[in-house]
Parts: C-alpha cells; sequence; structure tokens
C-alpha cells in the first residue's frame, strides 16, 4: 500500500455518490469514497471532485465499471474499493493495471488470505456492527486477526474516537466511516431519519 494511504476513509452511510463528501473529509485531513455502485455518471461525479479540488480519493465500482473505463480518466483514483465475496486474481489484476491500489472489504480471515492471494494490497475489516454485508466477527477482534497479514488494514464498524486511537495504535492503517457521518452536513439525510438518528444513544443497537 502507497505511503499515501490516509488514517481516515470517509464513505458515504447511504452509498451514494457524494462528491461533496468526500471534498470535505480531504479537506479535514481524510480520504473520501466516490461510490458509484448505484450507476452514477462516473465521469460527472469526478468532474464535480476536479471542481472541488480533490486530488486523492478512492473509488468504490458498480459491479457493471468496467476498469477500462477507469482508466480512460483524465483523474483517476489512488485506490478501488472493492467486495470480499467478488474477488478473483484476474479481477484485481485489472484494476491494478488502471489504479495504484485494489483494497477489499472482508468480513473474515479467510477471505483476507484469497483477497491477498488474488493480489490485493490492502484490506478493510469489515465488523458484525457495520452494515451491509458483514460476518459474525466484531471489527475489533476481526482487525487483529488481519493485521499480522503484513498489509495494510482499516477497520469498519463501531468506530468512534478510542477505537480508532487503538487501531491506530495496534498498526493499522486506520479506519473506515460511513455511518457515523449520517448527520453531517455534506449527508442529505431526511428529516425524520435525521431526528431519529440525533435521538440515539448507542443502546438501539442491542
Amino acid at each position: 500500500m502507497s505511503d499515501r494511504a490516509r488514517r481516515v476513509v470517509a464513505a458515504d452511510p447511504f452509498a451514494r455518490a457524494n462528491p461533496r463528501l468526500v471534498a470535505a473529509a480531504a479537506r479535514a485531513g481524510g480520504l473520501g469514497i466516490l461510490d458509484v455502485a448505484d450507476g452514477s455518471d462516473l465521469h460527472a461525479r469526478v468532474a464535480d471532485l476536479r471542481r472541488r479540488g480533490v486530488e486523492r480519493w478512492w473509488l468504490r465500482p458498480g459491479a457493471e465499471l468496467a476498469p477500462a473505463a477507469v482508466g480512460a480518466l483524465a483523474d483517476r483514483p489512488e485506490a478501488v474499493l472493492l467486495a470480499g465475496d467478488v474477488i478473483d486474481a484476474a479481477t484485481v489484476a485489472a484494476w491494478r493495471d488502471v489504479v495504484a491500489d485494489v483494497v477489499v472489504q472482508v468480513v473474515s480471515r479467510a477471505e483476507a488470505e484469497l483477497a491477498l492471494a488474488a493480489g490485493a494490497t490492502g484490506l478493510v475489516a469489515s465488523g458484525s456492527e457495520a452494515g451491509g454485508r458483514v460476518g459474525d466477527t466484531e471489527a475489533s477482534i476481526l482487525f487483529q486477526h488481519l493485521v499480522g497479514l503484513d498489509v495494510a488494514v482499516w477497520a469498519r464498524g463501531g468506530i468512534g474516537r478510542h477505537t480508532a486511537a487503538a487501531v491506530l495504535a495496534g498498526g493499522g492503517a486506520g479506519v473506515l466511516v460511513d455511518s457515523q457521518l449520517a448527520l453531517a452536513r455534506e449527508v442529505p439525510t431526511g428529516d425524520d431519519l435525521r431526528r431519529a438518528l440525533a435521538a440515539m444513544d448507542g443502546s438501539e443497537t442491542r
């Protein structure tokens, strides 16, 4: 993994293309993920990032987006973030032809080992506290299972100030935050959902 890797990686909590959030992450000293898995117009979103002065960012592509389309961009992402259940050597090789790094979001040690065997250069340990596709292992435990694999590892799930510090102290590359940003002004959360989230204290996950 490149030494340009950032400690805090930010993604839209609703998996939407959100150049505004990517730009905010960059201003704060982190790195934002441009999520186009929803089929958003890649060229339009990348042009938006350019207008906002964003130079470094990651891309989460949709299944229909070919690496060649990203290779044709004048401004390319620093890395792509792929799901661990769709990884094979051919896929990783195709992406590594056009981006510096391929980071794979995994839910187990076994999945991580398969990703690395396929050529991945980084891992996101997606713990059971996170949303979307996850396994049975909490982020802190999964991170510990992966951090010894001699590759950059970010933790995702249950991340706060103290857990983020623990990840860095434990040798991690950083953390990935998404649901933690649902109340950020750069995230277009609906009024009803925003009020519900603002009233939560964390015990609701039980």
